[in-house]
Order: C-alpha cells, then structure tokens, then sequence
C-alpha cells in the first residue's frame, strides 16, 4: 500500500467524521441533508484512493480485492455505495427524507393519532424545526415544547441503470443493526471505514519494513 494513498484518504476519514458530526448537529432539515451528503462522498471517495493506493498485484491488491467483495455484499457498505451514487449521479430515487420522532409528542394518545405533521411558518428557525400535528379525528395539536431536530430516515435507492434497488439495511456485518436511521448508519459505516483504514495503514508499515 503506497503510504501516499494512506494519507490521502486519511483526509477523507477527517471529512467523513466531520460529516458525521454535522449530522448529530443539524437544526434543520437541509443541515441534515448536506451533512449526509458530505458523509456519503468522503467515505466512499476512501475506497478509490485505496483501490488506486494498492496496485494490481501483491499482498495489497489482494486484500483490497476481499474488502471490496465485502461493500458488495454487505448490506450497509453495499447501500452506502449506491446511495452516493444516487445522491451524485442523479439516480431517481434518493436516500434522503426527513422525518420526525412521534416520540417528541409527550401525550402518548395523541401520538397513537397522529395522521400527518406540518411544519410551521418558522419551520427553517435555527432553533430546529417547529411543527404541529393533524390528528386522526381532524384536530390540530401543538405540543408545548415548539422546536425540535430532525432526524434521517432512509429510503431504498434505485439504480436505472442496471434496474436493481437496494434497502435501507437492518444488518451490517452479520450483525443487526440497533439503529437503523440515517444517524446510526453513518456511525456504522464511520466506524467500518475507520478499522479499514487502520487495516490499510499497517499493510503500507508491512511493505516499507520488507
């Protein structure tokens, strides 16, 4: 492993961990959808500098050929890939809708009844999202508390091209995953990305000290 292409892509982790921070920070809903966006890019941009970084031949090449038979059939790695298409390439259906938490609803029968959520003039404050909710028998109800932030919820994307769609996935691993919104997918694959780049660092001390 060339220990240009390490350095390189250690950039890249330093975005995608930005990325990832951004989410967690978000106030709005196009905070939200921005800082996913940088994730999806910088963590996927990882894979070419290493690809580029391990030659054709050797020790190098043949392990990041078994990592990528692995972002194929992984369900996480594997979606992460094409939702950075999408989001890149135009694909029509993106990954990307923001939803909120009934949760944030404290009167749990109203939260059984909620039918749809509006968001309020001042929905864009930077203070987080405002909304109210419609209610199932035609009722209007504003909790007391006014702001709150938003959360990502992700959806299958779908590749035109090869007319083929992938899943929001509920795995990763072989393991399931305890959060499947777009937080704790990007926390998973931050923490894959940061073991494979470990895993690429010391491959890059092996070839020197040999």
């Amino acid at each position: 492993m060339k220990p240009q292409a390490i350095e390189k892509a250690k950039n890249r982790l330093r975005s995608a961990e930005s990325a990832v921070s951004a989410m967690f920070g978000a106030k709005t809903g196009q905070e939200l959808s921005d800082a996913w966006t940088n994730f999806l890019v910088h963590s996927q941009a990882i894979y070419s500098i290493l690809e580029t970084g391990s030659g054709k031949q050797g020790r190098s090449a043949g392990w990041f050929g078994r990592k990528k038979h692995e972002r194929r059939t992984d369900p996480l790695l594997r979606y992460l890939h094409h939702a950075r298409n999408s989001e890149e390439h135009g694909i029509s259906e993106g990954s990307i809708a923001l939803h909120f938490n009934p949760s944030v609803v404290h009167d749990h029968e109203k939260a059984k009844n909620i039918e749809t959520i509006m968001l309020l003039e001042d929905s864009l404050s930077p203070q987080g999202v405002s909304m109210a909710f419609r209610l199932k028998d035609g009722s209007i109800y504003e909790p007391a508390q006014k702001y709150y932030a938003p959360i990502l919820a992700l959806h299958t994307v779908v590749d035109t091209q090869f007319n083929d769609s992938f899943d929001p996935p509920s795995e990763h691993l072989g393991r399931p995953l305890e959060n499947g919104t777009g937080h704790g997918v990007a926390v998973a694959g931050l923490a894959y990305m940061q073991a494979l780049l470990l895993e690429a660092e010391n491959l890059s001390a092996d070839s020197i000290a040999t």
